[in-house]
C-alpha cells in the first residue's frame, strides 16, 4: 500500500514530474528562441548591402562572368574574372574603351560586389 505522509527528502512527491517537466519545456523553449534568433541573424539581411557583403565568393564570381556574357558589345572570354572577400578583379584584353568601361560597370553593379579592380588592357597585344 502507498504511503502518502510527508517524507523530508521529496516533500513536493506528487508534484514531481509536473514540475520537472514544465522546466525541461521552459529550457526547450528558451533554447528554441535562441537557436532560432540566431539562425535569423544569418539567413535575413538588415540591408541590401549587408546581403551584398555577404554572397560567397565564387557565386559573385559567376554572376560577373554571367553579366559580361549577356552584354552583347562584350567577348566574355576575353576578360578573366576574380573574386576574393566580394573585391572583384578583371584581366584580359579588349579592343575598345567602351568595352573594358561596361565591363567594369557590369561588375561593380553586380550583387556582392564591394569593390573592382580593372586589370583590363585595351587594343591588339603587342
Amino acid at each position: 500500500m502507498e504511503s502518502r505522509h510527508w517524507n523530508a527528502r521529496n516533500p513536493f512527491g506528487v508534484l514531481r514530474a509536473p514540475t520537472l517537466s514544465l522546466a525541461m519545456l521552459a529550457l526547450v523553449t528558451a533554447a528554441s528562441a535562441g537557436t532560432l534568433g540566431a539562425l535569423n541573424g544569418c539567413a535575413a539581411f538588415r540591408t541590401v548591402e549587408e546581403a551584398r557583403m555577404q554572397a560567397p565568393d565564387s557565386t559573385i564570381a559567376s554572376a560577373v562572368k554571367a553579366k559580361l556574357a549577356s552584354d552583347g558589345d562584350l567577348q566574355p572570354a576575353e576578360i578573366v574574372v576574380t573574386a576574393k572577400e566580394g573585391v572583384v578583379t578583371l584581366k584580359g584584353r579588349v579592343k575598345t574603351d567602351l568595352a573594358r568601361e561596361r565591363a567594369e560597370r557590369d561588375a561593380r553593379e553586380t550583387d556582392g560586389v564591394r569593390r573592382v579592380i580593372d586589370l583590363v588592357k585595351v587594343g591588339d597585344q603587342p
